[in-house]
């Protein structure tokens, strides 16, 4: 079960690092830190690269040589937070665990999973590029939509190709822009998972059980670190 649902808990887990890594940045390494990461379920080097590690660039480079599903990432992450920062290196580290999921032979459950979870990231990264006109991002292989279209959909200003294709991933007709579609897309793949959920087997019933927990937890801190937010702002970035 561990090795089945590893692809649904890392991505979740790098988040968790990397809001690590922005306490140490921030100069915190006492209990705030240690609470972040007291149920992670990073293993014990890199919880210790976390504590005690001498500095970001040394801390990236012990998490990348942990990081199997990205060979090469112990020199790459150091370079990429010297030239993008921070957030570049989280984004990357996503994305090679993503990518690698697709290229596993994995329970078929969890390889349809992973493809929606790709279908998302490979959303938000067009959106992205049609609405700051940003220079073009990678987007990661083995979603539903090949990453040619994705590259093509990036290149029409006019952003008619991306609504098509965020249509087909959210289900419902969507205009490419970044406020409101991460929670859209999100409660699309939770009715997909409900309905998966319902077949014999129980990996796709774990499935929903988990997504549903997860969307209780965003609502949630929506809840508690957003009550300075008009009610309609809640209301678009809640995963219903």
């Amino acid at each position: 079960m561990q090795t089945i649902f590893e692809p649904f808990f890392l991505p979740l887990e790098l988040r968790t690092l990397f809001m690590a890594l922005r306490l140490r940045a921030g100069g915190e390494e006492g209990s705030v830190l240690a609470g972040v990461l007291r149920f992670s379920l990073l293993n014990g080097p890199v919880k210790r690269l976390l504590r005690e590690g001498a500095g970001l660039p040394a801390i990236l480079a012990g998490v990348g040589e942990n990081a199997d599903f990205w060979p090469g990432a112990g020199h790459a992450l150091p370079e990429i937070l010297q030239r993008h920062g921070l957030p570049e290196c989280e984004e990357r580290l996503v994305d090679a665990c993503l990518g690698h999921g697709a290229r596993r032979r994995l329970h078929p459950d969890m390889a349809w999973f992973v493809t929606r979870l790709i279908d998302m990231a490979n959303s938000v990264a067009l959106t992205k590029q049609l609405r700051w006109r940003m220079a073009q991002h990678s987007f990661i292989e083995g979603g539903s939509i090949p990453v040619a279209l994705l590259r093509e959909a990036a290149r029409d200003a006019e952003g008619g190709a991306a609504r098509r294709i965020i249509g087909r991933i959210a289900g419902v007709e969507a205009d490419p822009a970044l406020s409101g579609l991460v929670p859209l897309l999100a409660a699309r793949l939770g009715r997909s998972l409900r309905r998966r959920g319902r077949e014999p087997g129980g990996v796709g019933m774990i499935l929903d059980y988990l997504w549903r927990r997860l969307a209780e937890t965003r609502n949630l801190s929506l809840l508690l670190h957003g009550a300075d937010l008009d009610r309609e702002a809640l209301e678009r970035e809640m995963v219903l």
